[in-house]
């Protein structure tokens, strides 16, 4: 037997409560229908227009539908309703990073600083920006402001490393990676960077055995193939080389670096042949 008042689902449009309503559109997001979400959020919006979480959500479906500009205006009035919602302080960090707005992403990270001044993941995603703006001074201040807060913290001592690693210190990078390992000795990235540090030094045969230790945890992972193919590039052994080039595009066609290299190495091999052959 059913109860035939559950059998109907309601229409939202006959919802006053303006909870129920944000739950309701919540669910039609996790299912992936973010237009529907949108309606439903915008419903609330219609008996309270104040109400911040809906702006909120009317952002996130947004932003999951790539119309990031009307996502960071929904969540700059849900901030200016409601200044203590965190989860929209990140969230509109995380938009303006994707879309290359880097000083408005880590000005909204350092405004969330302000609610969470002890939230090492913040001082992470900030330092984090800072890396990719070549701004190292700056991505090691807020490196080890993280650490002050979470010294097990991984993220930050793996960009501290690869500072280390583009400024050509490699043994401070080894070092540093190594001690990451410990903690997390299946860290993909970590492995084949810490590769990276010893193929710098002139160590390929130890860069080679990371590279593959990286590939057998996660054998999709592409950079490890490129930087393997490196590896035996440098010891001269250009077939190889030739193979994990080739591998590393079979999973990331667009990967530009091992396109590069895989075009010197066969050039490369192309010349060896004709001079073999005089």
């Amino acid at each position: 037997m059913t109860n035939e008042n559950t059998d109907k689902p309601k229409d939202f449009a006959e919802i006053d409560d303006v909870k129920e309503l944000n739950e309701l559109g919540i669910n039609y997001g996790e299912i992936g229908q973010f237009d529907k979400a949108i309606e439903i959020f915008e419903r609330s919006l219609e008996i309270d227009p104040n109400y911040a979480e809906a702006w909120s959500n009317i952002g996130l479906a947004n932003n999951y539908l790539d119309k990031t500009e009307e996502a960071i205006e929904c969540y700059l009035k849900a901030i200016e309703l409601n200044d203590k919602l965190i989860v929209v302080r990140r969230n509109l960090a995380i938009v303006y990073e994707r879309r290359g707005e880097y000083e408005k992403a880590i000005d909204a990270w350092k405004n969330m600083l302000k609610i969470t001044p002890d939230d090492p993941g913040v001082y992470n995603d900030i330092a984090t920006i800072y890396y990719g703006m070549v701004e190292f001074d700056l991505a090691l201040e807020y490196c080890n402001k993280a650490l002050e807060f979470s010294p097990s913290m991984t993220e930050p001592k793996n960009t501290i490393a690869l500072i280390h690693l583009v400024k050509k210190e490699y043994d401070k990078a080894i070092t540093i990676s190594e001690e990451i390992l410990e903690l997390k000795p299946r860290d993909i990235v970590v492995l084949s960077n810490l590769g990276l540090a010893y193929h710098e030094k002139g160590n390929f045969d130890k860069a080679i055995e990371l590279h593959e230790k990286a590939i057998s945890i996660d054998p999709t992972y592409f950079f490890a193939y490129n930087n393997l193919g490196w590896a035996y590039h440098q010891k001269g052994n250009l077939e190889k080389a030739i193979e994990y080039y080739e591998q590393a595009l079979q999973i990331e066609s667009e990967f530009g670096l091992a396109q590069i290299n895989l075009n010197n190495a066969q050039e490369e091999l192309k010349e060896k042949s004709v001079g073999d052959k005089k």
